[in-house]
């Protein structure tokens, strides 16, 4: 820790420090002070300053958007991500102006165990936002096209993407941070 505190990867005098400047979900949502929950989002920090070492500023830390951009990544944390902070399922990643769905759509689905757990990702971020389905990212391409670009399966995903899909009802990027509906 100390060591990347003089390169400038932790800005904080402690690591936790770091942590504790998320916004803390009120009532029911507040997973604060449970030790696998600090866990989990000390992971995530340590994946978030490696993967955006070289940006400066450094973007904002979003649990839910480093989670989801980690090929395989156990469901069950990922999901605890989205009920924590529900609002970051509807925020653009800064890197590929996608939203989570897309980075999930994007994993490989080489071995099984990936597979399993990208469907089930898949299908609670499509339930939860359905939205987002027809949201299209920098490139212009929504989670359908990437899932099946990955290889994805009709029951890992793709098949609920398709069900949230409607036919020219797709999401507009106006500007890197904003989404409307086209209706």
């Amino acid at each position: 820790w100390q060591e990347r505190k003089r390169q400038g990867a932790i800005s904080a005098e402690r690591p936790d420090e770091d942590i504790q400047g998320l916004p803390v979900p009120a009532g029911r949502r507040n997973c604060e002070g449970l030790f696998w929950w600090q866990f989990v989002l000390t992971i995530l920090r340590s994946e978030h300053e490696h993967t955006f070492r070289e940006f400066r500023p450094m973007p904002p830390f979003n649990p839910l958007h480093t989670a989801s951009q980690i090929s395989g990544f156990p469901p069950a944390f990922t999901l605890i991500c989205m009920w924590a902070y529900p609002s970051q399922l509807r925020t653009p990643c800064i890197g590929d102006s996608g939203l989570p769905i897309h980075s999930v759509a994007h994993w490989d689905v080489s071995n099984n165990g990936n597979q399993a757990r990208k469907g089930i990702t898949l299908v609670e971020m499509a339930h939860d936002h359905p939205s987002s389905c027809r949201y299209r990212d920098r490139k212009g391409k929504t989670p359908l096209s990437l899932a099946l670009e990955s290889g994805t399966s009709w029951q890992s995903g793709v098949r609920r993407l398709t069900l949230a899909q409607k036919e020219n009802s797709f999401v507009k990027r106006l500007s890197p941070g904003a989404m409307a509906m086209e209706e």
